[in-house]
């Protein structure tokens, strides 16, 4: 977990009014102009200094598009494409770069969005990586599962460990994250716990377990190659099924064998295939009033 606690230290050290304050400095060295000179430039490097900014380590051999943002897949439009949006997004929230995602470091939550890409059939994830295993999910997310990880350490949530299967069985555990899904009906906007949007075959009741950061792992890298976030590579993002790359998983044995899968999307509760959804992970940390008010100032 090296590089991912690396990367919630970059987020963390990161303070936007130091980078702020050397960015006339900057825009005079780059163009050879006075700051003067280069206010429309500085005020978008402002901007831009607010955003959390990702090491190479993080994501570092995933395809990127042009401009060097990570996609989810060759020929896909970058995660954070503007057709890809679910809607407005409030000023306190701090984008992670190339990513449809957000760090409210005011409330300790993390949101990315996604799409609806399946209502029915069996289930292995609750959520999926676009491009990843579509067909057994509710939820297609436009980020990274690595960018995720990062962004809850940052918010404090800290990751324990997936589930285990030898010699024992042993659940996954870190801290308990709450997950909401938010989607527009017509005019109206509905805001349900991610429990909601998964039934049980056997009982007929909807999922009434919680999800922990088990925070996935890394692949060493053959022949002296970098390391693999498991999870950026074969899309174990939320799961209803114990997977060793699961980034957020359920702390009991639920096989990922098709004949032993109970679990399947709650139909008549799920939107439209298709349907733009917000989701926000908020993990049970302790709040102390130091977060707030650290917040309150970076809002200002």
């Amino acid at each position: 977990m090296a590089s991912v606690v690396f990367a919630a230290c970059v987020f963390a050290e990161e303070q936007p009014g130091e980078q702020a304050a050397d960015t006339d400095e900057q825009v005079a060295r780059e163009d050879g102009s006075s700051p003067a000179a280069g206010e429309e430039d500085a005020a978008e490097e402002e901007g831009a200094a607010d955003e959390p900014q990702l090491p190479d380590e993080i994501g570092g051999d995933l395809p990127r598009d042009e401009d060097g943002n990570i996609i989810d897949r060759p020929g896909r439009p970058a995660n954070d494409s503007p057709e890809h949006i679910y809607g407005p997004v409030p000023e306190h929230w701090k984008k992670l770069p190339g990513q449809a995602t957000w760090v409210d470091s005011k409330n300790g939550a993390v949101i990315f969005d996604g799409r609806i890409c399946r209502k029915t059939g069996l289930l292995e994830m609750l959520i999926c990586t676009g491009g990843f295993k579509e067909h057994e999910s509710v939820i297609a997310a436009y980020t990274q599962p690595s960018v995720v990880t990062a962004a809850l350490m940052l918010v404090k949530a800290e990751p324990g460990g997936p589930a285990e299967f030898e010699p024992e069985f042993k659940p996954a555990h870190g801290t308990i994250v709450d997950i909401a899904v938010r989607w527009m009906e017509g005019d109206e906007e509905v805001e349900v716990p991610a429990q909601d949007l998964v039934i049980d075959v056997k009982t007929q009741e909807v999922l009434d377990l919680n999800w922990v950061f088990a925070g996935s792992g890394f692949w060493k890298g053959v022949d002296g190659g970098p390391e693999r976030f498991i999870a950026d590579h074969g899309g174990e993002f939320v799961c209803v099924s114990n997977f060793p790359g699961c980034v957020l998983d359920i702390p009991v044995e639920l096989s990922a064998s098709n004949e032993l899968l109970t679990l399947t999307p709650h139909t008549e509760r799920i939107p439209p295939v298709g349907t733009k959804v917000r989701v926000i992970l908020e993990p049970r940390v302790p709040k102390q009033d130091g977060d707030k008010a650290a917040a309150d100032a970076d809002e200002e």
